[in-house]
């Protein structure tokens, strides 16, 4: 496996459920770009986008259901996210209960289809994965930082 910050665990239910029914798992996870590592590893923390439900062990694996456009060397790459954030998803809830975070839009939450399951870009992968954006713009804290190998 790569290299893994960690905090301890605590217990904690599997899902979040709001007052307006609203459910989240209480685990999300963040695939960022490795360029990123020491930097998050050391706060433990990161703006929050496109996030998930699901637990992947490599960068390639992560771009297939993702569907993120990468290439070595390319400027273009969007990422090759092998950097996983793994974060409690209280913290995408109002200190009223609602969440913070809604479905993604297709083409980059530009479109006018919903896309809850990644889809829009076959050309970089099988895609699939649950996803999810935070409305506004905000940093999660994580438990578990870990650099995954690329495949």
């Amino acid at each position: 496996m790569g290299l893994s910050c960690k905090t301890s665990k605590k217990t904690k239910p599997d899902f979040y459920v709001g007052p307006n029914g609203d459910v989240l798992p209480s685990t999300g996870y963040r695939y960022m770009d490795s360029k990123y590592t020491a930097a998050t590893m050391a706060s433990k923390e990161a703006p929050l986008s496109y996030f998930g439900f699901q637990k992947f062990d490599t960068g390639a694996e992560v771009r297939d259901k993702f569907q993120i456009f990468y290439e070595p060397g390319n400027p273009k790459s969007w990422s090759d996210g092998r950097l996983r954030g793994e974060f409690d998803t209280l913290q995408l809830f109002d200190k009223s209960g609602n969440p913070l975070v809604k479905v993604p839009m297709e083409a980059g939450d530009t479109g006018s289809i919903p896309e809850p399951f990644t889809r829009y870009y076959p050309e970089y992968g099988k895609g699939g994965a649950a996803q999810l954006l935070p409305k506004s713009k905000m940093t999660v804290i994580f438990d578990d930082v870990t650099l995954l190998p690329e495949g």
